[in-house]
């Protein structure tokens, strides 16, 4: 219980770091106008972090370097306590959109302007993994894909338990 408790406080502070230098993605749902501020997402060991465009206009090169300076912080304060970032374990989504005549669609990773990194144990950077937006990853033990599809968890879900 100790432990428990222990990663809670740990955890809801680096929250706080993140949410108080503005990292993050805030959003306007699309039918009741709600604002909808969303830093981070943590289940024990595991956690995931967004951040998002302010507007439209953002160029996207502006919002990889505003990302990795919120993966340095996350790296720091996550060190503090004796906790390290597992880069195997980690995966980045850029997720951009381009219009094509009457339609958007989502760009694809060579048309994204950077890529995410991380830093390691001896704070050399390495580049993560990047997936496309339709590609599934675990997170908190769920596969998703950003796009929301859900082929690969129905995927899992038809297996037999092992």
């Amino acid at each position: 219980m100790e432990l428990l408790l222990r990663r809670v406080l740990i955890s809801s502070k680096m929250f706080q770091v993140t949410d108080r230098v503005g990292h993050g993605l805030l959003a306007i749902t699309a039918i009741s106008l709600t604002t909808l501020s969303l830093v981070d997402f943590a289940f024990v060991d595991d956690a995931d972090l967004v951040d998002g465009a302010i507007d439209v206009d953002t160029p996207g090169k502006d919002l990889i370097d505003r990302f990795k300076y919120a993966m340095d912080r996350w790296y720091w304060v996550l060190c503090a306590p004796g906790g390290m970032l597992a880069s195997n374990k980690s995966k980045g989504f850029l997720i951009g959109f381009k219009w094509i005549g009457s339609d958007y669609v989502y760009r694809s990773l060579q048309e994204m302007p950077g890529e995410i990194t991380l830093l390691d144990r001896s704070g050399i950077r390495i580049p993560l993994e990047c997936l496309h937006v339709s590609v599934a990853a675990e997170s908190l033990g769920v596969w998703i894909a950003m796009d929301g599809n859900q082929d690969e968890q129905i995927d899992i879900m038809k297996k037999p338990p092992n």
